[in-house]
């Protein structure tokens, strides 16, 4: 007796557990970033609360959210809040910060007060090299990441 195999249903449970493993991904990111000293809540960004999934974008800049939102988190899984990190790590190590693709993964960087013996004009604060690793991943390394 032959089963026949239904590659939709296959595909479905393959792109459902990928999506799984890239949210639990994202909330372990966003632990780790509101722990860093240079947190910040921006304004767009996306707060979500961990126990009953409620949610909210900021209006304004916090340091801290309060009340039943005190233990909220980033959703890095939001391009919005995603692309406000950027703004984050700019105020931690300064305005002329970017990021870019390099290998398997990202680095973020920043120019330096003058070229190194090796000609360098920029430092790297932080970088990834794993394959599928996340500019939000980098950005979070440098945001625990002192200046």
């Amino acid at each position: 007796m032959s089963s026949k195999v239904n590659h939709h249903e296959l595909i479905e449970e393959f792109l459902d557990n990928q999506r799984r493993l890239h949210k639990e991904a994202m909330l372990a990111l966003a632990k780790r970033a509101v722990a860093c000293s240079g947190w910040q809540w921006l304004p767009g960004m996306k707060a979500v609360h961990p126990q009953h999934g409620g949610w909210f974008r900021l209006e304004e800049p916090r340091t801290r959210l309060i009340g039943d939102w005190a233990e909220a988190l980033p959703d890095f899984t939001d391009e919005a809040t995603a692309s406000v990190l950027l703004r984050v790590v700019r105020k931690v190590h300064g305005d002329f910060v970017w990021i870019e693709p390099k290998g398997n993964g990202w680095r973020v960087l920043r120019p330096t007060a003058d070229a190194s013996d090796t000609g360098e004009r920029f430092k790297v604060i932080s970088c990834t090299f794993s394959p599928g690793s996340t500019e939000v991943e980098a950005l979070v390394k440098a945001l625990k990441t002192t200046p």
